[in-house]
């Protein structure tokens, strides 16, 4: 997908309603940009902002928002991001450990909320710890991932 390959500008729309305290903002967001990460490649995400995404997906997926309906749909589609950003790019997977993204994804296993989410929480923790074993091992996923499957 080259969507990714032209200016950050054209993020700011989807940047302005992650950070929005409407929940159907962020929802309509989330939904496009997880959309635009399954269909891209590795070259498109080169110009993809990392930096400035990876702690608005990270704190959606930890403070979702109102506990409203849409709070389990945000928590799955900003989990989702996080994973096809790891699955496609590996080494962001630095950045979510960098923005505090393991205790998170840790802690929403520890804590289940919604299933879909902790199954993905797994994938995501696992695809992270082909970079970074030791900061999941400190950070308690392998806990977390066996206390879900038990």
């Amino acid at each position: 997908l080259g969507s990714f390959s032209s200016s950050s500008s054209q993020f700011s729309p989807l940047l302005r309603d992650l950070k929005s305290e409407d929940g159907q903002k962020q929802l309509v967001a989330l939904t496009e940009l997880a959309e635009q990460l399954s269909f891209s490649s590795e070259e498109a995400l080169i110009s993809f902002p990392m930096e400035t995404f990876i702690p608005l997906l990270v704190n959606l997926l930890g403070n979702p928002g109102c506990g409203d309906e849409t709070t389990g749909q945000v928590m799955l589609l900003a989990c989702r991001c996080l994973y096809n950003v790891v699955d496609i790019l590996p080494p962001t997977a630095r950045i979510i450990v960098g923005h505090g993204g393991l205790s998170v994804l840790c802690a929403n296993l520890l804590n289940i909320e919604y299933i879909d989410v902790a199954e993905l929480t797994v994938s995501t923790i696992e695809l992270i710890s082909e970079d970074q074993k030791v900061q999941v091992l400190k950070a308690g996923g392998l806990h977390a991932i066996l206390t879900f499957l038990d």
